[in-house]
């Protein structure tokens, strides 16, 4: 009889491991898009750093560049859409630098 529990309770521990390690844990099957989390990172970075542009002495000279700029950050946030989130986080990214560029040139026009 002893032979007999002793043989049950090692199958149960058995097939009590092998369906764990069969099974994925639940939390891996929802992993986040780093690529998606990091966009959503500098969307949300810069849309921080825009009341900043936007009291500039020389914002009136980069309204353009500006007005870009705060449509992609609105564009990338509000997306869900992978592809395009990262499509707009890419034109964010360009604006950003463009914004960047026409302030240094104003700056450095305004110094000499």
């Amino acid at each position: 009889m002893a032979v007999r529990w002793s043989c049950a309770i090692h199958i149960l521990l058995v097939l009590v491991l092998l369906g764990c390690h069969a099974h994925r844990p639940v939390a891996a099957a929802f992993a986040p898009d780093v690529e998606t989390a990091a966009a959503k990172q500098f969307a949300q970075a810069v849309a921080e750093k825009m009341p900043a542009w936007d009291a500039d002495g020389i914002a009136c000279y980069e309204a353009a560049e500006i007005a870009a700029v705060k449509a992609d950050v609105m564009a990338t946030l509000k997306e869900d859409d992978r592809d395009a989130l990262l499509e707009d986080a890419a034109r964010l990214h360009d604006d950003w630098d463009a914004l960047l560029a026409k302030d240094e040139m104003l700056k450095h026009e305004t110094l000499i």
